[in-house]
């Protein structure tokens, strides 16, 4: 892979799904998920958007892939969308839809002064 190929990977897809359960991080209590996510041509997740049915907004990036409250997810997706088997209510979404999504959000996670939460960068 060229340099400029491992620094500006080609993206492959965007998509979006809804789930509950599979966090698997204190997250996980926090009611239904609604996932926006960009997988490169390594197959791999690249970005993503997890809006919660409380209002908590997580954004996880290959940079910046975990925190307290959750991780950017690590599977490999088939290019052939077999992997769609394993989600459930996928939609795949445009390009602009994601950006327009990743630019607009912010980290909305439970403050400091709630008990048992301790803060976020975002």
């Amino acid at each position: 892979m060229s340099a400029d190929r491992e620094t500006n990977p080609v993206v492959v897809f965007y998509f979006e799904y809804s789930g509950q359960g599979w966090q698997h991080h204190v997250s996980e209590t926090w009611g239904p998920c609604r996932r926006l996510v960009e997988v490169h041509d390594d197959q791999m997740a690249n970005r993503q958007i997890d809006f919660y049915e409380n209002g908590w907004v997580l954004k996880y990036q290959r940079g910046k892939a975990r925190d307290q409250y959750g991780i950017l997810i690590g599977c490999k997706f088939s290019k052939k969308y077999k992997w769609r088997k394993s989600f459930r209510n996928v939609r795949i979404i445009s390009q602009a839809e994601f950006d327009s999504t990743w630019s607009k959000t912010t980290c909305i996670v439970p403050s400091m002064s709630e008990k048992g939460w301790q803060g976020n960068d975002g």
